[in-house]
């Protein structure tokens, strides 16, 4: 094109819009990665340093400042967490069982509970489902330090006292994933119920073969969150349970603090197997954990 082509003002105006759109974009996108940035940074250095912590001679643990980053990585500390309870009365092992047993079974239990109480609060015409609906929504604004001393008769009445059932049973029933799961659940075409329960299926087979497929996102979404709650959770070791035997890891791990600077490679090895579990645990339900995020917010 020649220098003396000519080129429409309306064009020319146009396209010096569209320059300027790109530099605001392209400042706009900087702050934005720098935001996130910074946002990434203070989610991922605890991470980070509560890892490198277990690696670190305690001559590292005692420096001050805290370096981040380990600079002469050992084993000991692993060493020490199992040297500090080989002679006890009950080996670490036992807490570590303990916590798996009763998180596993307490996460499978609050799992099923909240997705049928959902299904049936949406899908099935219970009795007075709206009051019921209700209530749970309004039991939700009531912190649980308040209903402690409930949950604490309640646990003695139904004879759980020293019991495994005691870390499970308290905290199967949670509004907050009942809530959850009854949202999701109003998803779920009525046509394809409908349909099976014309060819012959129960009520219970329905739920299994039609609404628990499509809920997998709210279910892992609850798994998640109650398996982060019974895994880190000391307070039934403390309140309920009196047999040194069936208490969970965090007791151990709080036990382990109380040890002082002698314990502190001990306790920084058990922290990081406090974490592993979980860290774990998001990276396998991420995906179905932002699907149901985005569900709840397309619902609004």
């Amino acid at each position: 094109m020649s220098s003396n082509t000519y080129v429409p003002r309306g064009v020319e105006f146009g396209q010096k819009k569209r320059e300027e759109n790109r530099k605001l974009i392209s400042i706009g996108g900087i702050f934005k990665f720098l935001g996130l940035g910074l946002l990434l940074a203070f989610l991922i250095v605890p991470l980070i340093y509560n890892f490198t912590m277990a690696f670190k001679p305690l001559s590292e643990m005692i420096k001050y400042p805290p370096p981040i980053f380990v600079k002469n990585p050992t084993l000991q500390n692993f060493v020490d967490m199992f040297v500090v309870y080989a002679n006890t009365e009950v080996p670490l092992l036992r807490y570590v069982f303990n916590s798996v047993w009763t998180t596993a079974v307490g996460m499978v239990c609050t799992v099923f509970v909240s997705i049928l109480c959902g299904y049936a609060l949406a899908k099935l015409k219970v009795k007075s489902a709206t009051t019921i609906f209700n209530i749970i929504i309004a039991s939700m604004m009531i912190s649980l330090s308040t209903a402690a001393i409930m949950s604490y008769k309640i646990t003695m009445w139904l004879g759980l006292y020293n019991t495994y059932a005691a870390f499970i049973i308290p905290y199967i029933a949670n509004s907050s994933y009942v809530f959850l799961s009854r949202q999701f659940a109003e998803g779920i075409p009525d046509d394809l119920l409908e349909a099976a329960r014309i060819d012959g299926a129960s009520e219970f087979k329905t739920f299994i073969v039609i609404a628990v497929p499509i809920l997998r996102p709210a279910i892992a979404t609850i798994g998640l969150y109650s398996f982060n709650s019974l895994w880190g959770s000391s307070g039934p070791s403390g309140m309920y349970i009196v047999d040194e035997a069936k208490k969970n890891l965090p007791y151990a791990l709080s036990n382990a603090i109380a040890g002082g600077l002698a314990r502190q490679g001990a306790q920084a090895a058990m922290s990081l197997i406090m974490l592993l579990p979980s860290l774990i645990a998001l990276i396998i339900t991420q995906s179905k954990v932002v699907d149901t995020m985005a569900h709840a917010g397309i619902k609004g």
